[in-house]
């Protein structure tokens, strides 16, 4: 498939149900991260479930649905069914990426890059404490990348290559991680949303 030059209603569809089933995939190893800021080991489970629910809700849209309402049915599900913390910052991110994206017309690189700044915001405003190493981290780095980008499937590269860039410092930022040699649940979620909403947009999704 040829790459996407804006993120219109076909895409954003596409990008949900890629991620549900790519965290589907990755969930347990996820899981396993999760020693900060409690060893629960859920949160690749509970951003699954929150990814899933806005899948769903997509789903059942009709097919000649705008996409200003695509993004609000997405981001409504995914704050309605976010599970633990992660869901809820997650689904921050969502509603920042809608409330930018969803009246953009064309939704091009530059508004992606743009609502990938605001959701950071947003998500690091939902948290009553923000601390570095964590998904806030990988949200920002990932919104400083897309920045530096022209073009939609430049732009969702960057996102997703600055993303997993931070990922990795995260082991070194939180005490935590450092001692049990992971790096952050939340954060590789993440990665793996961007990663599908990447691909989403380039094509490059065959077989995923």
């Amino acid at each position: 498939m040829p790459a996407a030059d804006a993120l219109d209603g076909d895409v954003v569809r596409l990008w949900f149900r890629l991620a549900a089933d790519a965290l589907g995939r990755t969930r347990s190893a996820i899981d396993l991260l999760n020693v900060f800021p409690v060893p629960d080991a859920d949160t690749g489970t509970n951003l699954h479930r929150t990814i899933a629910c806005a899948a769903d809700a997509l789903a059942d849209l009709p097919a000649h649905a705008s996409p200003a309402d695509i993004w609000h049915a997405a981001a409504t599900a995914a704050l309605r069914g976010a599970c633990g913390n992660s869901g809820i910052i997650v689904s921050q991110l969502l509603r920042g990426l809608a409330d930018t994206c969803g009246p953009a017309s064309p939704c091009d690189g530059q508004v992606v890059a743009t609502a990938l700044a605001r959701a950071a915001v947003l998500a690091r405003a939902a948290v009553h404490r923000p601390v570095e190493g964590t998904v806030l981290t990988v949200a920002d780095a990932a919104a400083r990348a897309a920045a530096q980008a022209c073009g939609l499937a430049d732009v969702g590269r960057a996102a997703a290559r600055g993303a997993r860039q931070a990922l990795i410092r995260t082991q070194q930022q939180l005490d935590a991680l450092t001692a049990s040699g992971v790096v952050d649940a939340g954060g590789a979620g993440l990665c793996v949303l961007l990663d599908a909403l990447s691909a989403a947009i380039s094509g490059t999704h065959a077989g995923a």
